[in-house]
């Protein structure tokens, strides 16, 4: 099939799914066609470039040339097309890929399931539940298996979290590794651009080109000795769904037969990073929107509750907030001097409900917004890199996952560790009847 064949299927297939799980803002239809022509012509002339021909689905906050970067709110339903794309998108038309849709998202990134554009974005294992977020289109889109891999930006988990929902491999890299250039702005001392793709070896082919030219700090993936994973055992940890402390007992024991060594430790810095992040991206996001103070009535009341929260943050608390993150950073230093990675759930449960915005834990609702994000916190609060992965199912059919803290700049190997793992694992293989679900 050619590449303008498959990218046809592509966009036949995008409308569909939006129709059922709400996922795209924006088809990307004749620019995506006009690439896909270029493809076959480079593959005719045997000068296939990396990504050659490959489509992917673009977060709505990131720019992509001749296509709207609404952010998800009313209030930039109309505006101008962006005249060039991202830094980061220009890296992957270089390599031969194709952005085929602008993906739906929370208003700004900033967390809110129902998204003003679109309403909320449905999970494709299970419609009734959230895809999560912010990068929710661009999750449940590459979970159904249409685009091979997704973009989207991760402030406090919004790449790995709806990664988790939805059964896909995602990657917060180290801050500062992946150019922000013609991404909206959120909060400067969290936000980075990250990869979602269903499997690790398609996430790393990706996210190489994503990545600045400086060398990886790992001079090989996987180092020649034994790998050492530190497991947190704090009360923190353990306070997940079976289904999410079994995937990750998963995940071990795969790996500790393939002579990777467990140490068990403790973490008790953990429970101040959830706050803190909180606070440093609510301060943040105000002054990032504070110009735009007469929108806001038209904004969410969720996004209008988040940016309020930041403007009456104390410059005190926003000071020893990022003191924090800096005696955080300091503790994972210290623990992966020890070991290669740090291994622990991504989130405390399955994909929320969008009917309450709850989420059970072990047979008990809780509230989503509440517990969500309190892992994926330490390294949006630090600029470490992590990655999320899925382990397993709960007894409703719906994923789980786990997530690897690396050191920064060690993406390369936390990401052959998740590739080791799903050599070995069928997980990421498995995808949703989403059809069925409908």
């Amino acid at each position: 099939m050619s590449t303008t064949d498959h990218l046809e299927h592509v966009l036949h297939e995008l409308a569909i799914i939006d129709q059922t799980l709400a996922t795209s803002i924006e088809l990307l239809r004749d620019a995506a066609l006009t690439m896909a022509a270029e493809s076959d012509r480079q593959q005719a002339a045997n000068t296939a470039r990396p990504l050659e021909g490959m489509p992917f689905t673009v977060k709505d906050v990131i720019d992509v040339a001749g296509a709207r970067t609404t952010g998800g709110s009313k209030t930039r339903e109309n505006i101008e097309p962006a005249h060039e794309s991202a830094q980061v998108i220009q890296r992957l038309l270089h390599a031969g890929a194709i952005p085929v849709a602008k993906d739906s998202t929370s208003e700004f990134a900033i967390g809110d399931m129902h998204t003003p554009l679109k309403g909320p974005c449905s999970n494709p294992w299970d419609v009734s539940r959230w895809a999560g977020g912010s990068s929710s289109g661009t999750a449940a889109t590459v979970a159904t298996g249409v685009v091979p891999f997704g973009i989207g930006t991760d402030v406090n988990g919004s790449v790995r979290m709806p990664a988790a929902f939805c059964g896909v491999v995602g990657l917060k890299p180290t801050r500062g590794l992946v150019p922000s250039h013609g991404v909206m702005p959120m909060a400067w001392s969290t936000e980075v651009v990250g990869p979602l793709a269903r499997d690790a070896t398609t996430l790393r082919e990706v996210f190489l080109v994503m990545r600045d030219s400086t060398p990886s700090a790992v001079p090989s993936p996987v180092p020649d000795r034994q790998l050492r994973l530190a497991v947190p055992q704090d009360d923190i940890f353990l306070d997940c769904d079976a289904s999410v402390l079994a995937g990750l007992e998963d995940f071990l024991t795969t790996m500790q037969a393939y002579g990777t060594e467990s140490v068990l430790t403790t973490m008790p810095e953990a429970a101040f990073a959830a706050q803190s992040t909180r606070q440093i991206v609510a301060t943040e996001s105000a002054y990032v929107h504070c110009h735009d103070s007469d929108l806001w009535r038209e904004y969410t009341v969720f996004t209008q509750q988040r940016l309020q929260l930041g403007l009456s943050t104390k410059a005190t608390d926003y000071i020893h907030a990022q003191h924090q993150s800096r005696a955080l950073s300091r503790v994972l230093t210290a623990m992966l001097n020890d070991a290669d990675a740090i291994v622990m759930p991504t989130v405390p449960g399955t994909a929320p409900k969008i009917a309450d915005a709850m989420m059970t834990i072990n047979d008990q609702e809780v509230e989503t917004y509440l517990h969500q994000s309190r892992f994926v916190s330490l390294c949006s609060v630090t600029g470490f890199p992590a990655i999320s992965f899925p382990t397993g199912f709960d007894h409703g059919g719906r994923p789980v996952s786990t997530m690897l803290i690396g050191a920064p700049r060690h993406e390369e190997q936390l990401i052959a560790i998740v590739e080791t793992y799903q050599a070995h694992s069928d997980h990421h293989l498995v995808s949703p009847d989403y059809n069925r679900a409908a």
